[in-house]
C-alpha cells in the first residue's frame, strides 16, 4: 500500500478521535451512581446536542450506537482501502448473525437489535433459516 493514499485521511482521523471522550470522561462516567448522574456528565461532552433530542434520558445509548455508525460510515467514505474498514465490521455482522438466530429459536422480533454497520448478513442468515424451515415442513430436513 501506497503510504500516500493515507495520510489525508489520516489527519482527518485524528481530527475526529478529538470528539472521542477522554480517560477522565470515562472514568468519571463509570463512577456515577445515577442514570441521571451518566446523562448529566455526558451533557458535557461532544455528545450535548444528539442528548437533547432523546425522549428519554435512559436511551443515551442511541446516541452512542448513532455516533458508532456515521464514525464508521465517514471513515469508509474516506478510506482509500475499503475492504480494510469492512473487515473492522465484521464483529457487527457477527452479532447480527447471533441476533437472527436467536430470533429463530425463540420466535421473537428483534430488529432493533440489529447492527446498522454490517447489514448483509442478517439477510442471507434469515434466508437460509426460511430454506431450512421450507425444508423441515416438506421432509427434507432432520
Amino acid at each position: 500500500m501506497e503510504r500516500e493514499l493515507f495520510i489525508q485521511s489520516s489527519v482527518r482521523i485524528r481530527n475526529l478521535e478529538k470528539k472521542l471522550l477522554t480517560k477522565p470522561q470515562l472514568e468519571r462516567l463509570g463512577g456515577a451512581e445515577t442514570i441521571q448522574d451518566s446523562f448529566t456528565y455526558l451533557k458535557e461532552t461532544t455528545y450535548a446536542e444528539e442528548l437533547t433530542k432523546l425522549d428519554r434520558i435512559e436511551n443515551f445509548d442511541i446516541v452512542f450506537s448513532s455516533s458508532l455508525n456515521s464514525m464508521y460510515k465517514t471513515i469508509l467514505e474516506m478510506s482509500s482501502e475499503k475492504e480494510l474498514v469492512k473487515i473492522l465490521t465484521y464483529k457487527y455482522g457477527f452479532h447480527n448473525i447471533k441476533v437472527a438466530l436467536k430470533e429463530k429459536i425463540l420466535g421473537e422480533d428483534f430488529s432493533e437489535v440489529y447492527s446498522e454497520l454490517y447489514q448483509e448478513i442478517p439477510d442471507e442468515v434469515k434466508k437460509q433459516i426460511e430454506e431450512e424451515k421450507k425444508n423441515r415442513i416438506s421432509g427434507i430436513g432432520i
